[in-house]
């Protein structure tokens, strides 16, 4: 053994760096997401809305269930909307004829010129305007306080 041994001693090593988390997982990811639900079918027709469903659905900061509340519940409304709008005029034209007070019955349904008629279309048109921004913007509420998985 020599006397004096020599001690060597190695360099420090820099702890590797953290792996990053997948960018889906980001908030940011997440609120560019939600915002392109909400607003990527005005920018964008049809295609802009379908990027932002893909978005939401890739995204790991909502449960699933409030994906599929985001995407789907606004066209149901839109739907049972429409049903409802359409049944309401079948209703009221079909009980157009009757009369409920003293006279001759009117032949024929005059419409107000000075009130507005809602058509189907005008009201699957408003609730697609609402619902679909309404629903992005509910993700983003749910968003608040979560962090990563």
């Amino acid at each position: 053994m020599p006397a004096n041994p020599a001690i060597v001693v190695a360099a420090p090593v820099a702890a590797p760096p953290a792996p990053r988390p997948p960018a889906t997982s980001t908030r940011g990811f997440a609120i560019a997401a939600a915002l392109t639900l909400s607003f990527g079918g005005f920018l964008v027709p049809v295609l802009g809305w379908f990027v932002g469903a893909v978005l939401v659905s890739i995204s790991t900061l909502w449960k699933t269930w409030e994906k599929v509340v985001a995407i789907i519940v606004p066209f149901v409304f839109g739907a049972v909307s429409l049903f409802l709008v359409q049944f309401m005029s079948f209703v009221e034209f079909s009980s157009a004829g009757s009369s409920s007070g003293t006279g001759t019955p009117a032949d024929e349904v005059v419409n107000n010129p000075l009130l507005p008629g809602f058509s189907a279309w005008h009201v699957l048109l408003l609730l697609g305007f609402l619902l679909i921004p309404a629903s992005g913007l509910w993700l983003l509420w749910r968003l608040r306080g979560r962090v990563a998985r």
